[in-house]
């Protein structure tokens, strides 16, 4: 009976559709925020002229952690690297 079960819930099969699925769910999600890159602009908007600024989604993770990597931080980086934070 033990062995039954074991073939049922564990049969020796290769797990070739995982890793199809999983690339397949990691190219839609790559594609639809693509797609979603100029709200991204306006959701987290440094000036304050956004849905959400990003000084409310920081103070809210300095709730929280002092741990947790912010957007700021990401910025900061990107203008020592000469990037702008505005669009193109």
């Amino acid at each position: 009976m033990k062995e039954r079960l074991l073939q049922f819930f564990f049969p020796a099969e290769t797990d070739k559709w995982l890793s199809a699925l999983r690339f397949g769910l990691g190219l839609e999600v790559l594609f639809y925020a693509w797609s979603l890159r100029s709200d991204w602009n306006l959701l987290f908007t440094a000036s304050g002229n956004g849905l959400i600024g990003r000084d409310l989604t920081e103070a809210v993770l300095d709730v929280h952690s002092a741990f947790v990597p912010r957007l700021g931080w990401l910025v900061a980086v990107g203008s020592r690297l000469g990037l702008s934070e505005g669009l193109r």
